[in-house]
């Protein structure tokens, strides 16, 4: 099966309305609109000021209208597709997908094999702690007819980094043109993942664009962009602290201190981040293909 056919829903959903998540769905939105997917098959779902938030998306919003995650369950049972590609982006938790309606991942499945007709599913967690995802009943129960899914996650039971140190220079120029795509510190899982997407590559060499594929470019450039980040701030960190001791005599305001520990304490975060892509039900990977017919 291919899933830029006509009969796959795209979804994306955020719990939280910060730029930077509106971003990674503005990039997401422009990637899929290259494609040739048709406005009427994507849905969106953020909360937040529906108000505000519509005026911060550009043009690749076209007519989509974002929804509130409350309204999730509701728009869905009314649709009917074979397919679905979920997107997550914003805060995690250790229930889930974090905000005003959390959604937890059994709540998740669950929502989204009430879609009349689904047969199949990808799920591409981008959020922190994407590993609560993980080793769920991904796969139908045997004799059932539920939708088989596969889980893509940012990162295990850890942060997922959002940066934006040279992505930047990786957007494609058309969507930059078209859409007005610009810097933003962006979910780096989910920006490799749509730079896939805009152009697919064959990594495993099997003569087919499938999510294994994907999941296989996503996680060696999230892994390559996390260890340049580190080196980058090591080199940094260093600095910063010896800055600190040799001015800290000299602070009189207790303000400046503490900016300065925090962003030390900032910096050293970053050097003890570990992100770990994970997929869940990798056999099923290797059929979902994402060529265009």
């Amino acid at each position: 099966m291919n899933f830029f056919s006509l009969n796959t829903l795209w979804i994306f959903i955020s719990g939280d309305d910060e730029d930077r998540f509106i971003d990674d769905i503005r990039f997401g939105l422009a990637v899929l609109k290259s494609k040739g997917i048709d406005e009427e098959n994507i849905k969106i779902f953020i909360d937040g000021e529906q108000n505000l938030i519509h005026a911060r998306f550009g043009n690749e919003l076209g007519n989509n209208q974002v929804l509130c995650l409350s309204a999730l369950e509701e728009e869905l049972k009314t649709k009917s597709y074979k397919n679905v590609v979920l997107f997550t982006t914003g805060h995690g938790s250790e229930f889930g997908l974090a905000g005003n309606n959390p959604i937890s991942p059994y709540k998740l499945l669950k929502i989204i094999r009430l879609i009349p007709e689904i047969e199949r599913g990808l799920f591409v967690i981008g959020q922190c702690y994407a590993g609560i995802f993980n080793h769920i009943d991904a796969k139908p129960t045997k004799g059932s007819s539920e939708a088989e899914i596969c889980i893509l996650g940012s990162a295990g039971f850890s942060p997922s980094l959002s940066s934006s140190g040279s992505l930047e220079e990786k957007l494609p120029k058309k969507l930059i043109d078209l859409y007005g795509l610009k810097k933003w510190t962006a979910n780096v899982f989910l920006f490799y993942f749509f730079l896939w997407l805009y152009e697919p590559q064959d990594i495993d060499g099997n003569g087919e664009l499938t999510v294994m594929d994907a999941y296989k470019f996503v996680a060696i450039k999230t892994s390559e962009h996390i260890n340049n980040e580190k080196k980058m701030w090591t080199f940094s960190s260093v600095f910063k602290i010896q800055q600190f001791k040799d001015r800290v005599s000299e602070m009189l305001d207790e303000n400046e201190k503490i900016l300065y520990l925090q962003e030390i304490d900032s910096i050293l975060e970053l050097l003890h981040i570990y992100q770990e892509p994970f997929i869940c039900n990798s056999r099923f990977a290797q059929e979902l293909k994402f060529e265009i017919s």
